[in-house]
């Protein structure tokens, strides 16, 4: 049972999420995912990427697996209805079935094993209560954390502090976890935010936009990456331009401001050939101030 001192909660204010069923589910849904769904453990989650025939990056999603006919499809920043079309476009004689589900709640949990409620965790799958709550790993912050979803037929009651999203953001920011499409969006690649070491399989069958991962695994890298950045002043925003020198040389993805050291941090995307050459002295945002590379993601 949690403490009100460990237990940390966070309200997701965007959620995706689409029943997939058929006897041709686990199939289509092979086809059209970045990693491999063939999976041994029982209720198995996995985390993937949608990608488009150039494999440039259309969404990501969590699969969970209910059945062997029967998995939900859940991403982060995109809607139901958006989630479902993207799903569909590919179908054409398969007999594969979608719902959208009726989100109530979607919340973020840090700290905590089991709920007073009796809802628990599962660190190996994907656990649903009798309520119709289902609950997984998440990934927006380097420690342990599930994230839960709640149909909206339930009232999910929870003994903790609500904190607001934006501190969420800030950890997975602080984290270095890329947020998509924010961060990788449609015109970027997996590999520029480091995600093919866990979102995409290179050893499954085919899949949309394999044939150019393929290709870039031969390659052994891309010539832009992300990295996270921190500087002072005005915080910059998404699309702010970053110069090394005289020379364009990025953008700013994410961003935010850390009050409590006058400062801000952000994840943003350069071009390899500048940030593993220049000095730190020669990074600027576009209004002149100075930024610092810490690190790459």
């Amino acid at each position: 049972m949690q403490s009100e001192k460990d237990l940390r909660i966070w309200e997701n204010h965007m959620a995706g999420w689409v029943r997939v069923t058929g006897e041709d589910a686990a199939d289509y849904l092979q086809s059209q995912f970045s990693n491999n769904l063939h999976r041994s453990e029982k209720n198995p989650v996995t985390y993937g990427l949608f990608l488009g025939l150039k494999g440039k990056v259309r969404a990501d999603a969590f699969v969970c697996q209910r059945g062997s006919e029967c998995f939900d499809v859940i991403s982060y920043h995109i809607t139901s209805e958006n989630l479902e079309r993207l799903l569909v476009e590919n179908v054409i004689a398969d007999e594969v079935y979608f719902e959208k589900q009726d989100l109530g709640k979607w919340v973020v949990i840090a700290g905590v094993n089991e709920l007073n409620n009796g809802h628990k965790f599962s660190s190996k799958g994907c656990f649903s209560d009798t309520s119709g709550c289902l609950s997984f790993h998440g990934r927006w912050i380097s420690e342990e954390h599930y994230d839960v979803l709640v149909p909206s037929s339930f009232i999910f009651e929870l003994e903790g502090t609500l904190q607001n999203f934006e501190k969420l953001d800030f950890l997975r920011i602080h984290s270095g976890n890329p947020s998509i499409p924010t961060d990788i969006g449609p015109g970027d690649l997996p590999q520029e935010g480091g995600l093919e070491h866990d979102a995409v399989s290179f050893n499954k069958g085919c899949y949309l936009g394999q044939e150019v991962m393929a290709r870039l695994k031969a390659m052994g890298r891309v010539q832009r990456r992300l990295f996270r950045v921190e500087g002072r002043g005005e915080v910059p925003v998404y699309g702010d331009a970053i110069l090394c020198g005289d020379d364009d040389a990025g953008e700013v993805r994410s961003s935010c401001r850390v009050s409590h050291l006058n400062k801000w941090i952000a994840i943003v995307m350069l071009r390899r050939r500048f940030a593993e050459k220049a000095a730190s002295e020669s990074w600027f945002l576009k209004d002149g101030s100075g930024l610092k590379i810490t690190d790459i993601i």
